[in-house]
């Protein structure tokens, strides 16, 4: 890339440089941007990455998407235990509650008796 006269023009009036160092300083300017221009990805490269992002996202997307469906599965099979768990509970506590009440009434019955 030739420097421009301009910018030359503007690095020697104003600037303050001789006519050499301002060449050299405009070369050196045109060099590093040349070499920048090298470093940077082209369209093909960007959307090559786009794609193999996407296709990771993806990827990732169905991963955790099948663990999601792993980690549901087992709490179901948990939750199922824990109700089966409460319902024989349940039928405990019942048991208990009508032997109590039913010890309560005979004893009930008998201070009746006994009081007559």
């Amino acid at each position: 890339m030739a420097m421009q006269l301009a910018a030359l023009d503007i690095l020697i009036t104003k600037g303050g440089f001789a006519p050499e160092s301002a060449r050299a300083i405009g070369e050196a300017v045109d060099l590093e941007i040349e070499r920048s221009r090298e470093s940077l990805a082209t369209g093909q490269q960007l959307t090559d990455t786009r794609v193999m992002l996407e296709q990771q996202l993806a990827d990732t997307c169905h991963q955790l998407e099948q663990k999601i469906e792993a980690v549901r599965f087992e709490l179901k099979a948990e939750i199922a235990a824990v109700l089966v768990k409460l319902e024989a509970t349940k039928s405990e506590i019942l048991r208990w509650m009508f032997a109590a009440m039913t010890g309560q009434t005979i004893v009930l019955v008998g201070l009746i008796r006994l009081l007559k």
